[in-house]
């Protein structure tokens, strides 16, 4: 097993996609109920796999084999894959791909505590008291200043300095990695969760680089979320941005039509911060209120057109 915590990400709105809705059509909620009892099933195995063996899971399941063959092989819902030991193999590709996710998260903060606590004991040895490669270098210049016989160093203590420098350069670098790897993290689940839970018309993201990320961290260390708390990371992506996908005002369903986008979201700290607290999803349809940024410069371009036809008059 992974690990301890049987957990997975269930979507709020998964009753609702495609293959679901076909699922759902043919056997009911008995068969959405089944799914997931599969999916469970998949998340409590080694590799999230599971043998492909049909009245074994119908027996597991209490269900008839037929009906299980049939959620499983219909719908496109499920993979398979060849084992040479085991056979042929069942597994979800959505299932995979989360868990392989929070597998690397649990993995990047173990070893960024690993590093940590590497980094405290070298700084509590005698020898670190120097802690980056240019004051170790300053050291031993002033100190050659300060006692001209100790220039002729021994060979040895070329060695130890060498090492003291190279060290200390490690744990630059490490702690470096462990940040870029939960950045990463931040930046890949957000593209992730806003690509699982758009829908038409709005529009999913293909890239998450540059601009784009910078902003995605900026909203997140603005609403005073650390990056290396994994779980908090995606519970606050998931509300921001299901806050923007699931209101019908912001899939274009108001007076104006206007459609909202990842990048107009993920734009302001006060548009991620209505976005969390649900008030996009309580916007009115048919009303031309359209948020934040745009209806600011509508209101501008309106006070604009007021004022000169104000001096117009005064002229007149």
């Amino acid at each position: 097993m992974k690990d301890k915590s049987y957990y997975f990400q269930h979507d709020c709105n998964a009753r609702q996609d495609e293959k679901i809705l076909a699922l759902r059509m043919k056997h009911g909620w008995e068969g959405y109920g089944l799914y997931w009892a599969l999916i469970e099933r998949l998340r409590e195995s080694d590799n999230y796999s599971c043998v492909c063996d049909y009245n074994l899971i119908a027996y597991d399941l209490r269900s008839d084999a037929n009906k299980i063959k049939s959620i499983i092989e219909d719908f496109r819902l499920f993979d398979f894959a060849t084992d040479e030991n085991r056979g042929k193999l069942l597994y979800s590709r959505r299932l995979l791909e989360d868990m392989n996710l929070k597998d690397d998260a649990r993995e990047a903060k173990v070893e960024a505590g690993k590093k940590g606590a590497e980094a405290k004991k070298k700084k509590a040895e005698p020898k670190q008291t120097l802690s980056t490669p240019q004051a170790d270098l300053k050291h031993t210049l002033s100190s050659a200043k300060a006692e001209p016989k100790q220039c002729s160093s021994t060979p040895q203590a070329n060695i130890i300095e060498e090492n003291i420098i190279e060290e200390n350069i490690t744990t630059t670098t490490n702690a470096r990695e462990s940040e870029n790897d939960f950045e990463g993290f931040a930046t890949s689940e957000a593209m992730r969760i806003w690509n699982n839970t758009v829908s038409e018309p709005m529009q999913a993201i293909a890239v998450m680089q540059g601009s784009r990320r910078d902003l995605v961290l900026s909203r997140l260390e603005s609403a005073g979320i650390s990056l290396e708390d994994t779980e908090a990371v995606s519970q606050w992506l998931r509300k921001t941005i299901e806050g923007v996908t699931l209101s019908r005002y912001c899939r274009g369903k108001g007076k104006d039509g206007w459609i909202a986008n990842f990048d107009w979201l993920f734009s302001s700290d006060e548009n991620c911060l209505k976005s969390y607290e649900g008030m996009y999803k309580k916007l009115h349809e048919g009303k031309n209120n359209r948020p934040n940024s745009t209806a600011i410069l509508d209101n501008s371009h309106q006070q604009k057109k007021t004022l000169e036809e104000i001096a117009n008059q005064q002229n007149a």
